[in-house]
Order: C-alpha cells, then sequence, then structure tokens
C-alpha cells in the first residue's frame, strides 16, 4: 500500500472512532448533566419586586414592630436628653452663684451630682437596649426577608412567571446620605421594565399588608 493511502487510511479510522466515541458518550453527558426544559425556552417571563420595600413594611407590622417597641430604648434617650439639658442649666447656675450671681452652691452641687449618676446609670442601660435592638432587628430583618422571598415566589408561580428580579422602583425616594448612595444604586438593578411584571403589591396583598 502506498504511503498516501496509508495516511488517509489512518485519518478515516480515527474520524470513524472519534463520531463513534462521541455519539456513544453523548448520551451519558446528557444524562450526567440534565438539561432544565425551563432553562431553554425562550418565553421567559420576568417579574419584578421591590423587595426592600416589602420588608419594611413587615418590619412595621403588628409581627414584628412591638417586639422592638418593648425594649424602650427611645424612653431612655428621651429621658438622658432631658437630663442633659437640666445638667447644662445647673452648670451655668453654678457658675453665676461663684461669681455672686445668687443660689445656693451645696444645693446645686448636689443636684449636679444626683444627675450625673442617673444619666451615667442610664448611658449604661442605653447601651445594652441598643444592643439587643441590634440583635432582635437582625434577627426580624432575615425572618421578614424570608417571607418576603417565599411571597413573592407563590405570586410568581400564581401569575407565571419563571423569575423575579428584586428592585427599588423608579419612583421610590433616594437616601440623599452620600455614603448610602451606592446602596441606593445597586438597590435598582432593573433600570427598564413594563409597569405590569411589577407585582410588588400582589406581594404585600399575599402578606396581608396591601
Amino acid at each position: 500500500m502506498r504511503r498516501f493511502d496509508r495516511i488517509l487510511l489512518c485519518l478515516l479510522t480515527a474520524g470513524v472512532c472519534t463520531i463513534a466515541a462521541h455519539q456513544t458518550l453523548q448520551p451519558r453527558i446528557a444524562s450526567a448533566f440534565p438539561i432544565d426544559e425551563t432553562a431553554q425556552r425562550a418565553d421567559h417571563k420576568i417579574a419584578v419586586c421591590a423587595v426592600n420595600k416589602v420588608i419594611r413594611e413587615l418590619l412595621e407590622s403588628d409581627r414584628f414592630l412591638p417586639a422592638r417597641a418593648a425594649i424602650k430604648l427611645d424612653e431612655i434617650i428621651e429621658e438622658f436628653t432631658r437630663l442633659e439639658q437640666e445638667f447644662k442649666q445647673l452648670q451655668q447656675q453654678w457658675e453665676q452663684a461663684q461669681r455672686g450671681g445668687g443660689g445656693d452652691l451645696d444645693q446645686i452641687q448636689q443636684r449636679g451630682t444626683q444627675v450625673a449618676a442617673r444619666m451615667e446609670e442610664l448611658e449604661q442601660t442605653g447601651q445594652q437596649l441598643e444592643r439587643q435592638l441590634q440583635q432582635l432587628t437582625i434577627r426580624q430583618l432575615k425572618e421578614a426577608y424570608e417571607l418576603a422571598r417565599s411571597a413573592a415566589e407563590a405570586v410568581a408561580e400564581d401569575l407565571g412567571y419563571d423569575y423575579v428580579v428584586s428592585t427599588q422602583r423608579t419612583e421610590d425616594e433616594f437616601n440623599l446620605n452620600p455614603a448610602s448612595l451606592p446602596a441606593e444604586f445597586n438597590a435598582r438593578p432593573m433600570l427598564v421594565y413594563p409597569d405590569g411584571v411589577d407585582i410588588t403589591a400582589d406581594v404585600l396583598a399575599e402578606l396581608n399588608l396591601g
């Protein structure tokens, strides 16, 4: 057999073997990596939902708000602020009394000591309550997110949507604090979408918040 014929025969044999191997391995590969038929569809239905708004509504609902209000941090802050003003007034009275402007120095000093002690006590209590409130808020945020996600999933299934994108809406107000602006931008991944695909109201209704 001529050298060229032998080379051609080898190439043809290799090609046949490659085709055979491809045909043999293809079913195995397909079974090892099944493709979701839904993912192959060209008519995906995509909805949007302002999840942050839903979470805020949940946190202000009767399900979550009473637990945070029970910590009474606002009352501590209010009393501390009032005593802080009183302490400043006592300082002014002390300075006036020292200049001969009237007033009992001993009485002013005694009251100032009482106010300072109470302020220190309130500060310690306030720090403890602030930590409690922070921990509680984190737990509530996680729970509220799971509720919002589950409600969005249920609504999407009812309305025939395949995907739900979390996005703030164009009419939602920005937090104009410069440090918050990057987060505000990132919360709006969908820049353009049809009005009819916004299921936020449906999700709120699903959670009895509408």
